[in-house]
């Protein structure tokens, strides 16, 4: 039998960063350039939430986050986003439960965070690995209490702090999930997508697909679709809070689809100086 063996290269495209700072990896990137686009909402403090028997892993996240762990992530967090205002770094402690069930958990952390006012701060919450699909978990159900009060989350799992040398990995990846989550744009793509000559202005759209779990276990799908510029950059999202039946999935993406692409219509009317001949 003869193997065949076929490589094909990628070349890696390049990204833009702050001060028009061209490079493809977005470490080297965003040393040398800082973001794109900082947040338009001011941040003063990331929050880290854990559990009392966890403050040593707290603390180390802290401090990597702080003061940054060579070559991994140099100086820091304020250091590498080139923030003007100085985001604070602070860790809190949730009070001991008597068990851990994941409703009392997820409220636990939601007390902690809204004891110091939540304008300006970001929640960043220790927990322990929860398997793919569990229900009812902390992780869900954390994210769950606090995206009803309005606030995002990043989730942070014990096992990864636990091993240093994953940590050590992970603290650039998850600085960068922070920082777009408070609204800021690491980079973007230095060139921007073009479909056919013709066409002014090129969107992209991406559809996904939720089966979140309710009740007695009974699974539900939920579509959204989201709206990205040219440079990639995330412009819009569209999604439906009802759940629906697989069967009705079709519809429901051919909807999104509909819908979404209107708002890119009205989007390129009111943010482009003159009207394109056409939206691809």
């Amino acid at each position: 039998m003869q193997v065949l063996e076929y490589v094909e290269k990628f070349e890696l495209p390049n990204l833009m960063f702050g001060s028009g700072t061209i490079e493809s990896h977005p470490y080297r990137g965003l040393l040398r350039g800082g973001p794109y686009k900082n947040p338009l909402s001011s941040y003063s403090e990331i929050a880290i939430l854990h559990q009392q028997e966890n403050y040593k892993e707290a603390n180390k996240v802290m401090r990597f986050l702080k003061e940054g762990i060579p070559p991994f992530f140099p100086k820091g967090f304020n250091n590498i986003f080139r923030l003007d205002d100085q985001i604070e770094i602070e860790s809190y402690q949730i009070k001991p439960l008597a068990e851990k069930d994941p409703e009392q958990t997820a409220e636990a952390f939601l007390e902690k965070f809204l004891e110091n006012g939540h304008s300006g701060r970001f929640p960043l919450i220790i927990i322990e690995k929860t398997p793919r699909g569990t229900y009812p978990s902390v992780y869900y159900q954390t994210k769950q209490v606090f995206l009803e009060r309005g606030f995002i989350t990043q989730m942070l799992t014990l096992q990864t702090i636990i091993n240093e040398n994953i940590l050590k990995w992970s603290i650039f990846p998850l600085a960068i999930q922070i920082f777009t989550k408070m609204g800021g744009v690491p980079y973007v793509l230095y060139d921007e997508i073009k479909v056919g000559a013709e066409m002014d202005v090129c969107f992209l759209v991406g559809v996904g697909l939720s089966k979140p779990i309710f009740g007695q276990g009974n699974q539900n799908y939920i579509g959204f679709a989201l709206l990205f510029g040219p440079n990639g950059e995330w412009r819009i999202m569209k999604t439906h809070a009802e759940a629906y039946e697989k069967e009705k999935l079709p519809k429901i993406f051919k909807r999104l689809v509909f819908e979404i692409s209107s708002e890119a219509a009205g989007y390129v009317e009111t943010s482009f100086q003159h009207k394109p001949h056409s939206i691809g």
